[in-house]
């Protein structure tokens, strides 16, 4: 439960869900960061072949970043949910 008291419940589940979208993002960027300065699957070389590499590279990291985010947000209200049950 919180650790601190919520005026409305609806308070408490939007800031779970904010730092469960927080966390899955900084994962989704540690990942895809790993995946370029390492070149697995020969994707920095790939990219660097680009007409632009850096803006490739940052949408790339932004790309992965929101996927996991909305991930671990999708998980944690699915969580939320069940508890409530």
């Amino acid at each position: 439960m919180p650790s601190k008291p919520y005026k409305r419940k609806e308070q408490y589940i939007l800031r779970q869900l904010a730092g469960q979208f927080a966390f899955g993002a900084a994962l989704g960027a540690a990942f895809a960061l790993v995946l370029l300065f390492k070149n697995m699957f020969g994707l920095h070389g790939m990219i660097e072949n680009s007409v632009a590499p850096r803006t490739l590279e940052a949408w790339f990291v932004v790309g992965v970043s929101v996927h996991l985010g909305l991930g671990a947000a999708v998980t944690a209200f699915l969580m939320l949910a069940a508890d409530d049950e």
